[in-house]
């Protein structure tokens, strides 16, 4: 019997989020979320080389998604969840994430403002909650 090495199951460049029981870019796949929540998630979470950086790319990730929010007039991401939900297509609930993989609540709270409807506003919010995380 071969054994198969599955994507998820390795990663190129150090083990920072092979730790997680859901790692960050299975959570943003499965609930279809956009470039700028996956890096945010993947920032806040990763534990590489400078924790301040990775804060400071969190950050910078939220500043470039609001300022396409505004720019174009988008809600902040619409109701991608809500709607895989009622296609009965597989998601994985943010609280389960955050759960599971161990999260803190300052974290925690981030990523739901992130992710859970998010607006401008909470965008705004998302990004002062961050700079809180560099401190």
């Amino acid at each position: 019997m071969s054994s198969k090495t599955t994507a998820l199951s390795r990663q190129v460049g150090g083990a920072h989020y092979k730790g997680f029981a859901i790692q960050p870019v299975e959570f943003a796949l499965v609930n279809n979320l956009n470039t700028a929540q996956a890096n945010i998630i993947k920032y806040i979470l990763r534990d590489k080389n400078s924790r301040v950086d990775d804060i400071g790319k969190a950050i910078h990730y939220a500043e470039l998604w609001l300022d396409v929010v505004q720019r174009y007039g988008l809600p902040g991401h619409g109701k991608a969840l809500e709607n895989r939900e009622v296609l009965g297509l597989p998601v994985i609930p943010l609280h389960d994430f955050i759960r599971t993989n161990g999260l803190s609540v300052e974290v925690g709270d981030i990523l739901l403002l992130v992710v859970d409807k998010p607006s401008a506003r909470r965008i705004r919010l998302a990004i002062s909650l961050m700079g809180n995380l560099s401190n």
